[in-house]
């Protein structure tokens, strides 16, 4: 209920949408009608034909107008909506209504929407479960387990939340698989228009192999020109800004280096999840 967009990003899969429902059943706990609560989740097939910012703010218009007392509105992935920053403005101008959104991407808040939202939104980074929000699942479920095996089970399959229902490897394998190919496929190629893959998945496999360590573009270039895969330092910077935008990665600079340096400084990236 205060006059600020919330905007819920992080990567695909790690709970976003679990929080807005959580927000929902918080809201419906507080007396706030089913008719007044307004969901549009892009990734079901019954939003496929509002993927442009008039489209939506029609469809939103239309149920509005049937809509009695203040309007909450939750969209989901709502970087599926070509110039959907305009659309989201509106609602806020038009109508009496509390806006939350996600995304899985983090140029979501870059560009036009800075300009056409500033001072308008704010914004949580949503992540995978931590070691002590996977001790805590386990808490909630009643399931006993030791810190020892619970800390081995962590380091090898990591904190997407959807992993934990499975009770056997096999299970968590084939979901944790595909959910890697969707990340990449989806968030990276499809998005960026890259048309080799396979060069594509060989620098996440080489950028694993050096987590906490220096690495550079022309570094990774060089490195992996010796083992007779070439790829110029431009694409290999590409690639890792597309990572970062979806949040497969994420970037730590040096801190400690003033002027000229900052340019020569190599960065360190780091997994959303092992």
């Amino acid at each position: 209920d205060k006059d600020l967009i919330k905007v819920f990003m992080g990567v695909r899969r790690c709970g976003k949408s679990t929080l807005l429902t959580q927000i929902r059943e918080l809201l419906l706990e507080r007396g706030v009608s089913e008719a007044q609560i307004l969901n549009v989740n892009y990734e079901s097939k019954r939003f496929d034909h509002i993927k442009d910012a008039d489209s939506l703010y029609d469809y939103v218009c239309q149920w509005q107008s049937e809509c009695d007392g203040k309007a909450y509105l939750f969209f989901d992935e709502i970087q599926e909506v070509k110039n959907w920053e305009e659309a989201i403005n509106s609602f806020r101008v038009d109508f009496d209504c509390d806006i939350y959104i996600t995304g899985s991407n983090s140029r979501l808040l870059s560009g036009e929407l800075a300009t056409n939202l500033r001072g308008r939104y704010v914004s949580f980074n949503v992540f995978p479960f931590s070691f002590a929000e996977a001790k805590q699942y386990y808490k909630n479920e009643g399931v006993a387990i030791s810190d020892e095996k619970l800390f081995a089970d962590f380091l090898k399959y990591g904190g997407f939340p959807q992993r934990f229902v499975f009770n056997d490897d096999d299970a968590r394998n084939v979901y944790l698989s595909d959910l890697y190919e969707t990340i990449v496929l989806k968030d990276v190629v499809e998005n960026k228009g890259i048309r080799d893959v396979s060069r594509l998945k060989r620098l996440i496999r080489f950028m694993a192999s050096c987590i906490g360590s220096e690495v550079s573009p022309k570094k990774i270039s060089d490195t992996l020109q010796s083992e007779g895969h070439k790829i110029a330092p431009a694409t290999i910077e590409c690639y890792l800004e597309a990572f970062i935008e979806c949040f497969i990665f994420y970037k730590a600079d040096r801190f400690d280096v003033k002027g000229k340096k900052l340019l020569k400084t190599l960065n360190k990236y780091y997994f959303v999840d092992m």
